[in-house]
């Protein structure tokens, strides 16, 4: 055992990003590998995943429908991760924000203001309507990228712009295979 050290400096914070709910769906619900690296980060506490509790009552909406896919559904498991890995935060008042990103889907609004608010460094998403913001948004420091476009040691996040058609990745099979219990805190 190492002797306790006063004049130790204290580690820098990790660096912050936000999911969008498609993005959580792909992670906590049909186990997408596209998120891996994300996940990884995000478990290895090396990447802090901020999130409003307004984020959390639309992740519950969507978990509330039926999927198409015929998948049953562990909420417990869910709402586990969520409690385990989230930093949940007020959200930012609007009128506080950035101007001139504003998103084409009001809904998606609460990620970019969650985002530009806490300065995240990433915000992630397969969302079109965010997407599009990539190139604005990085003058707030805030790279809009795809899970699948992520690195957490890339300097310069390249940004992401729709291309072609965006489908949700429900057809994914693997049963809550990021959910793993043998995680180091």
């Amino acid at each position: 055992m190492l002797p306790a050290h006063d004049n130790l400096a204290p580690l820098p914070p990790a660096p912050r990003l936000v999911l969008d709910t498609n993005v959580v769906l792909d992670w906590l619900v049909f186990g997408d590998p596209r998120c891996r690296a994300v996940i990884d980060a995000i478990e290895a506490r090396q990447v802090q995943w901020i999130t409003t509790d307004a984020m959390g009552d639309e992740l519950a909406s969507v978990l509330a429908r039926p999927f198409r896919s015929g998948r049953t559904l562990d909420a417990d498991a869910v709402w586990g991760a969520w409690q385990r890995w989230a930093v949940i935060v007020s959200a930012p008042k609007a009128a506080s924000l950035a101007r001139n990103l504003s998103c084409t889907d009001p809904d998606d609004q609460m990620f970019v203001d969650l985002a530009v608010a806490i300065g995240a460094r990433w915000l992630l998403t397969r969302d079109r309507a965010l997407l599009a913001l990539a190139r604005r948004a990085l003058a707030f420091g805030v790279a809009v990228l795809r899970p699948d476009d992520w690195k957490l040691d890339d300097p310069a996040p390249k940004f992401s712009e729709p291309k072609g058609k965006i489908t949700i990745a429900a057809h994914f099979e693997s049963p809550l295979g990021p959910l793993r219990a043998s995680t180091s805190e």
